[in-house]
């Protein structure tokens, strides 16, 4: 029986059956095959012709509806507009991340630690009076804080940067743990001049990248913390501060992560420098005071004589507070007097550099 054969170089020629092309229908709706299609889906390119459509695709394939942004694109027909859809895609799931870390639960000790220790830093900070604030987590200046709070000895250890300006260069020393009760001064010394100085920097290299600052007394230095928020070459004088400490100097000023603090020689100090000096609360004026009550009432009554005079010399020994008391019961006895139309003539001799004054009254002879 005789057999067919086909030779080996022939199989290369041959090529498979062709298949019928099966055409998909675009024109007509996909899902009621009656009406025109209107509509495509994003997700797996269905056409549609109304909303009911729609809806039923969605419900029998479980269909979201929704570009799918993850799929996978052949390098053949991969273009810009793919490019801008994974970049999109990209910063949308950064944002979310740290939508998320910015709406965690508060005050939850077990969530996170760290989380935790920045919260009781911000919470003790603000309680001392320092407008203390905090940067989005990833930023450079945050990294860099290492600012924190000890619940054993209830004080806060500051991340401090200093800058050592001298004519046109500066000199940036980070310094961690610096103690909030220690003075300024204190600072200073430790960083340049102690013997065994604490800390983990390398102080014989910042000692001698600001050499010109160590081989002068510290009475030759400017001093002043970077004003946050304020013009430009603004500063906080911080001089006459040396002997504080770093939470008396920082109380009351705005501090973004951690306090930046400026150093000059005298001599050689940029003439754009704005200094402020630093806001300290003083106590009230009492004649002040008692000038703007008595002014109110419209009239000073010497009805008693004999009073006014045994407070006004009371007065010299006595404390601001007590002072304020006496003023506002001489107020207080000066409106009762105008309503029982008891109120004199004013004395012509209760003026001091041409203003009456009002705050404790003197009666003339």
């Amino acid at each position: 029986m005789a057999s067919s054969s086909i030779p080996i170089d022939d199989f290369a020629t041959l090529s498979p059956p062709s298949l019928p092309s099966i055409e998909v229908d675009t024109s007509t709706c996909q899902v009621c095959h009656q009406a025109a299609s209107k509509y495509k889906c994003p997700r797996c390119n269905v056409r549609s012709c109304s909303v009911v459509c729609v809806k039923q695709h969605k419900a029998d394939q479980s269909c979201s509806g929704e570009r799918s942004k993850t799929h996978y694109v052949p390098m053949k027909e991969y273009n810009e507009s793919n490019m801008m859809s994974d970049y999109v895609y990209l910063e949308d799931v950064s944002r979310q991340s740290d939508t998320l870390t910015r709406h965690r639960i508060k005050d939850n000790k077990t969530t996170s630690p760290a989380d935790y220790k920045l919260k009781m830093v911000v919470k003790n900070a603000r309680g001392m009076g320092v407008l203390y604030d905090m940067l989005p987590a990833g930023m450079s200046k945050r990294k860099a804080n290492r600012t924190n709070y000890s619940t054993k000895k209830r004080q806060l250890f500051w991340t401090m940067e200093f800058l050592f300006c001298m004519d046109d260069a500066q000199e940036r020393v980070m310094e961690h743990s610096c103690p909030g009760n220690k003075t300024l001064q204190s600072v200073f010394e430790n960083m340049l001049l102690s013997e065994k100085p604490f800390g983990q920097n390398s102080y014989a290299t910042i000692r001698h990248q600001v050499r010109h600052f160590v081989d002068v007394d510290m009475k030759d230095w400017v001093v002043a913390l970077k004003k946050e928020g304020g013009k430009r070459n603004t500063f906080i004088n911080l001089t006459p501060h040396m002997d504080d400490t770093l939470m008396d100097c920082l109380k009351g000023e705005r501090v973004i992560e951690y306090p930046t603090v400026y150093i000059w020689l005298k001599d050689h100090m940029d003439c754009s420098i704005q200094l402020e000096d630093k806001y300290t609360e003083q106590p009230q004026d009492s004649n002040k005071k008692g000038s703007n009550d008595s002014e109110d009432s419209g009239s000073t009554s010497s009805g008693s004589d004999s009073s006014d005079d045994s407070d006004s010399s009371d007065a010299d020994s006595m404390s601001d507070d007590d002072d304020d008391d006496n003023e506002l019961l001489d107020s207080d006895k000066q409106h009762s007097e105008l309503q029982d139309g008891n109120a004199l003539e004013h004395d012509d001799n209760q003026k001091v550099d041409g203003e009456q004054c009002d705050s404790t009254t003197t009666v003339g002879e």
